[in-house]
């Protein structure tokens, strides 16, 4: 006991400088570590605000959706995802529109295989972000409880919009029936219906070619030659440039179905007047210009 009082009494001013270092290095590192997990909580909350999910407020028409309709809406979400999830896919299906059934998936196993294999190949959690009117922005990810897996930048996005109690999908919005037709030199041109997605507008028509000879819906010359016209007087461009052009080819005789895109994504004040075929060509008359109403 003699020797360790006389040692300290030796060394007192270099075990007092010690222990004060320790604390000193000791106190660092405590702040440090507060401070980094003050960072880490001030990061997770500003990704989560910066998103909004679930949130009742549609970020394209600036709104507030009424609350029970946002619950009765979300409600029909989550059924369809957890019952993709489950892999309970008749239950899923049965939830689709009928336009989007006629539009994307006409049965069962088109549904299967081109969307829920692609989507929900392994069990998967949803978000739901109100985006516009009935239109949902809708993020698919890994369930990380069942999955192991979890990504905050690595997952799957999609467009969900409600309609009644149904809902269409895969950015699909809705089907207008047309069925309006136009005729020029024994070429008549007949609109069937036209699709509404988030990003662009798809417009199915017949081509008849009543005539003796061989006609062609778009020579393909001209970007600006088969557009579509809304209710401003505003005129979109077609991907008629990207379809081969045998399929653009009508015999005499005959009737060819063209289903055509066009540059003009969906708002709900969007009406579209007219499509215009403006490059057709026949042998022996030429070019033919067709505009049909719709």
């Amino acid at each position: 006991m003699g020797n360790i009082i006389r040692f300290f009494n030796q060394n007192k001013k270099q075990i007092i400088r010690a222990v004060l270092i320790i604390l000193f290095v000791i106190i660092i590192i405590q702040v440090l570590n507060n401070m980094a997990k003050e960072k880490n909580k001030n990061f997770t909350e500003t990704e989560d605000k910066s998103i909004d999910y679930g949130k009742d407020y549609s970020i394209i028409s600036d709104e507030y959706k009424d609350e029970s309709t946002y619950k009765r809406e979300t409600n029909i979400l989550n059924q369809f995802a957890n019952y993709c999830s489950e892999k309970n896919y008749e239950q899923a299906y049965a939830l689709l529109t009928d336009d989007c059934k006629e539009a994307l998936y006409p049965d069962i196993d088109t549904f299967i295989q081109g969307y829920c294999n692609k989507n929900f190949e392994d069990k998967k959690t949803c978000k739901f972000q109100a985006w516009n009117e009935q239109t949902y922005l809708v993020e698919i990810r890994r369930d990380a409880m069942s999955t192991g897996i979890y990504t905050e930048t690595n997952y799957l996005q999609d467009y969900y919009t409600v309609n009644g109690n149904k809902l269409s999908i895969n950015s699909f919005i809705k089907r207008q029936k047309v069925n309006k037709e136009k005729e020029e030199k024994n070429i008549n041109v007949k609109v069937i219906n036209v699709d509404y997605y988030i990003d662009y507008t798809s417009v199915s028509f017949n081509v008849s070619n009543n005539t003796t000879t061989t006609m062609i819906v778009d020579t393909k010359a001209d970007p600006n030659s088969l557009t579509i016209e809304d209710g401003n007087g505003t005129k979109f461009t077609s991907n008629v440039s990207e379809i081969p052009s045998s399929e653009l080819v009508v015999n005499p005789g005959t009737t060819k179905n063209i289903t055509v895109q066009f540059q003009v994504g969906y708002r709900t004040d969007l009406k579209l007047r007219n499509i215009t075929l403006q490059k057709m060509y026949r042998e022996k008359s030429g070019l033919i210009e067709v505009t049909v109403e719709i």
